[in-house]
Parts: structure tokens; sequence; C-alpha cells
């Protein structure tokens, strides 16, 4: 039988992972969504608000929402745009024979792209049977202080598949969700938009072979987070995308607050 004490013990580690979003949080494997948006662009918001739904289309999508900076000087400065997210998007234009980018578009699996507020073309994507080179699996496994900028420290299990070939580069992004913004100007002037999925860091942390994945390899890596990041509201995402085609391998999601 267990003492008073050591029941304490127990109780205390329990809400401490119950409450903890850092320990808790369980890696989904699924299908990667990139969709490419702006603020300034008036076409944008219902291509959002079909994305922020998009688990009700399918709990298999993993969602990343990519904000352009070639909208920024007309009237109004999305800040969350990078230039980084323009540049993957024309990576990916002149991979898909494209000839310019546009917002809002769509990118599924790194191979089929279209407007990005086209709900039965995003319906039939997701359908798609796509088997995974690998199924990945994301640990936590540290924190430094919170309450100021910070990074995480994690593991990255890579369980390969028997249809692992060539080359495949692994990414990590950082994505928050619940961003509030009141737009004054541009061609959204007037309107509050609620954004989710955002990627607020990309970074391409290996290249690895079909051989050195196999028979199971892992990686550490940190990702930087600063300290008015709502730590509720964010996740981590890992994919796998062959250099060759830009076809995503396999892509998973921890999400803080589970």
């Amino acid at each position: 039988m267990l003492g008073p004490l050591m029941k304490q013990w127990l109780v205390a580690i329990v809400l401490m992972a119950m409450t903890d979003p850092l320990l808790a949080g369980t890696t989904r494997n699924g299908t990667l969504v990139e969709l490419f948006t702006s603020q300034g662009c008036s076409s944008c918001p219902p291509a959002e608000l079909l994305f922020n739904s998009i688990d009700s289309i399918s709990p298999d999508a993993i969602p990343l929402a990519f904000h352009v900076d070639y909208w920024d000087k007309i009237g109004w400065k999305d800040p969350f745009s990078s230039a980084e997210w323009t540049a993957r998007q024309n990576i990916y234009a002149a991979r898909l024979g494209l000839p310019l980018i546009y917002t809002p578009q769509v990118i599924v699996a790194g191979k089929e792209e279209f407007v990005g507020s086209h709900r039965s073309k995003l319906e039939r994507a997701l359908l798609e049977k796509r088997e995974p080179v690998a199924i990945l699996t994301i640990e936590i496994i540290d924190k430094s202080d919170l309450n100021r900028d910070s990074s995480i420290d994690a593991n990255l299990k890579i369980e390969p598949r028997g249809n692992a070939v060539g080359e495949q580069h692994l990414f990590v992004a950082l994505a928050e969700s619940g961003l509030i913004t009141k737009v004054p100007r541009g061609e959204n002037a007037g309107k509050t938009l609620e954004e989710n999925h955002v990627v607020r860091r990309l970074s391409k942390i290996a290249s690895i072979s079909a051989e050195g994945m196999r028979p199971t390899s892992e990686r550490r890596f940190s990702i930087s987070i600063d300290a008015n990041r709502n730590r509720a509201k964010l996740s981590i995402i890992a994919f796998l995308q062959s250099p060759a085609d830009l076809s995503i391998g396999a892509a998973a999601e921890i999400n803080f607050a589970e």
C-alpha cells in the first residue's frame, strides 16, 4: 500500500502533467497543407476562414499558414509576413510550372495547388490516400524559463516505411493560432481577422538519405520562442520534403496545449 506521503507525490506529478502544456501533447501524423496568404489581400479572409476549420474537413490535415510580404506595400503591412515565405512560394511556383505567384494559394503535400478558398478542391485533395515515407514522433524534452524569450529542446524520432527513397530535407516549424488583428488600412480596412496556424519560424535542420533513416533515426533540435507568444496556442510541426520534386513525404504536429 502507498503511504500518505507517496500518494501526495503521485497527485502532484499527475497535476503537473495536466497543467503544464509542455509536459503534455501527443504527436499526430498527417498531410501537410500550406496556405500562402496576406492580410493585405481582400480575397484571403474567406480562405483563412476555411483554413481555420480545416479540422472539420479532415482530422489528418497538418496546416501551416505562410503570410507573404508582396502585399505589404499596398496600404497595410501584414505583421506576420516574411520575405522567406514569399521565397518558399516562388520555389513551389517554379517546380509546379506556374507563371506567377498569388494569394490565397493552397498547396497540399507539396504536389497539388489551387485557390485557397475552394473548399471542394481541398476536400478532394485531403481524401486522397498518401503513404508516408516515415512516421514522425516529436517529444519535447526540456524547457527554459517561459517568462522570457526562450528556446524549447525537442527530439524527433523518424521511423521509415518501405517506400522511403532518395534524399529528404527535415524541416521544423513553429506555428501560432488565435491571432486577432484589426486592419485599419488596405483592401481589408475595417475588418477584424482571426488567424490560425500562422508560421512564426521555419528551419531546415537536416538532410537525410533513405539509408540514413533506417532502421530508425533520431534528431534533437531547439526552437526559439519569443516571450510574447501565447504558449497555449503554439504548435511544433515537423515534415520531410524531397528536394527533387518538393513532395512532402511525412508531416507531424504536436500542440503545446493538448
